[in-house]
């Protein structure tokens, strides 16, 4: 079942690739949790379906149910 849309799917993917890329070049800041939030995020984007959207009833995929 797939619950991300084009548009979504798009922005997790940058979004997931900055925080994936912050993550070796932060110094201050928790480093893994931009590791572990930018992979979850591109994951998600491949796999074009997010647990959340799931328990929260939200469909962005064209092809799904609303």
């Amino acid at each position: 079942m797939k619950n991300v849309g084009t548009r979504d799917s798009q922005a997790r993917w940058v979004l997931g690739f900055s925080l994936f890329v912050l993550a070796f070049f932060s110094h201050d800041a928790p480093h893994w949790f931009f590791l572990v939030a930018g992979m979850v995020l591109i994951i998600t984007a491949y796999i074009r379906f997010c647990p959340i959207w799931f328990g929260l009833k939200i469909n962005t995929h064209p092809g799904g149910k609303k």
